[in-house]
């Protein structure tokens, strides 16, 4: 099923159930992948979601790559995802619903990942300012990153979660000490 076949109430519970994961993280790693505070978790959401535009135009032979980047949009949108769940806060906010959802112009919406861009960067300078409507940019933004068409988002969610717990976790060796001599 295509993120835009989800009815309103799947698609509360794929958010919910990817809030839950990025949580559920960030209990497990909160002492070595601290969370930041709420504009640090907006504004590192607007850089990861800039991010997700390097990939895009990285194989236009045109330009030179001063610094090679192997990470694919979806990877960086999951990025995104990531630190736009952790600004909802622990937990998840009951303005969201599956209402809420439904009334959003989701089906004619084409994604794009500079909406995206704007939608955070919207939200993360309204929050500086002190604006209540912070969060409806914020919610948006959501919105668009799960309906991302041809990104399985709880797949890429875990694969970028694992990729920083491999990052971040004290390293197991398993089988025999090897003495001096021998390394």
């Amino acid at each position: 099923m295509t993120p835009e076949e989800l009815t309103p109430e799947a698609l509360l519970d794929l958010i919910k159930t990817c809030h839950a994961d990025v949580w559920e993280f960030r209990k497990e790693m909160g002492d070595r992948f601290p969370t930041p505070g709420l504009q640090h978790c907006l504004d590192f959401a607007v850089g990861e979601a800039t991010e997700a535009i390097d990939p895009t135009i990285q194989g236009n032979t045109h330009y030179k790559r001063n610094n090679p980047r192997n990470a694919t949009p979806h990877e960086e949108l999951a990025d995104t995802l990531f630190m736009a769940l952790s600004a909802l806060g622990e937990e998840f906010p009951d303005r969201i619903t599956a209402t809420y959802l439904s009334s959003r112009d989701r089906w004619g919406e084409v994604w794009r990942v500079r909406g995206i861009v704007w939608l955070l960067a919207c939200a993360c300078d309204a929050y500086d300012d002190g604006e209540e409507f912070w969060e409806e940019f914020l919610d948006n933004a959501i919105l668009m990153l799960v309906m991302t068409p041809g990104m399985d988002v709880r797949a890429q969610l875990h694969g970028r979660l694992n990729n920083l717990r491999r990052k971040y976790s004290p390293s197991v060796f398993v089988g025999s000490v090897l003495t001096q001599g021998e390394l």
